[in-house]
């Protein structure tokens, strides 16, 4: 049997809306089983209509998920660290700023300023590979899960740095 790809498909129609409502805004750890393996033996369901049955059943013996829901747990995970290695950036930016201005020394003040520099472009650097990644996954992202943003170097910077002012000593 061949697996529909008809909107009009019921079946369909309900799985695009669950994935959508899912996996769309990219967040999923509040749900049950969150980085868990998926548990298809639900699939094994009566309802499950027979023409995705094999589909489920080849998942299901390889250990496998479509390549686009790997990717977004990718994205997801990838976008955090580059948070996070931004935050230790403007962190570290943060304490050789007040330590040079603590000394009044102005060559640990451009010191300071060079890292930063340095940092900025290292995150720019990871933010553009990862946008490249974003756009492959929206070339694959079934249409009705909807595209993954891109992130925007300068308003990424600014906000990790303006929590490290924030954060303070």
């Amino acid at each position: 049997m061949a697996i529909p790809t008809t909107q009009s498909s019921s079946f369909e129609t309900w799985l695009d809306h669950v994935l959508k409502e899912v996996i769309g805004d990219g967040n999923t750890a509040h749900l049950r089983g969150a980085g868990k393996p998926f548990d298809f033996s639900a699939l094994d369901d009566p309802n499950t209509p027979p023409e995705w049955r094999l589909a489920y059943k080849v998942m299901r013996d390889n250990d496998a998920a479509p390549q686009w829901i790997v990717m977004a747990q990718e994205l997801r995970q990838l976008r955090e660290q580059i948070r996070r290695v931004l935050a230790h950036f403007a962190r570290d930016y943060q304490a050789r700023l007040r330590e040079a201005h603590l000394r009044g020394s102005v060559a640990l003040e451009r010191d300071a300023e060079a890292r930063w520099r340095a940092a900025q472009e290292r995150a720019r650097s990871l933010i553009q590979d990862y946008n490249r990644q974003v756009l492959t996954y929206n070339l694959i992202v079934p249409p009705p899960i909807g595209q993954s943003q891109p992130l925007r170097a300068d308003e990424e910077i600014a906000a990790a740095l303006r929590s490290a002012e924030q954060a303070g000593p």
